[in-house]
């Protein structure tokens, strides 16, 4: 019994200390940020709890971008933070931070590339 319940304890352990991408945009994320962009944008920023995942929310008015839980994956960079999605093919999104400063990249297949600076609020 008492090698039963020291497993289930250690299960309980191991499982709250992984990170999860189901732990973004909810309170077990350590770490939400909202950043102000040119021309009345805001990008809201949801860490996961190991910092290896990002997840945004992206309001850009001027160029007509309103999109939702944008899932990304932590890059290799050279200086901040820096965020990759892998998944999605026909738009390639790019967040890198340093300080208290942002640069978005939304790069489609087809259509234009759209580059933002951002601030942290």
């Amino acid at each position: 019994m008492k090698n039963t319940l020291i497993g289930i304890l250690c299960g309980f352990s191991v499982l709250s200390c992984t990170s999860n991408v189901d732990d973004i945009n909810t309170s077990k994320a350590t770490k939400n940020t909202t950043f102000s962009c040119g021309e009345g944008g805001i990008v809201k920023a949801f860490y996961s709890v190991d910092g290896s995942q990002v997840a945004l929310d992206v309001k850009l008015p001027m160029e007509q971008v309103d999109v939702k839980n944008v899932r990304l994956d932590q890059a290799i960079s050279g200086s901040g933070a820096r965020y990759i999605n892998k998944e999605d093919r026909d738009v390639k999104y790019q967040w890198h931070t340093k300080a208290d400063f942002a640069l978005l990249d939304i790069n489609p297949t087809s259509g234009k590339t759209i580059s933002v600076s951002c601030s942290l609020n």
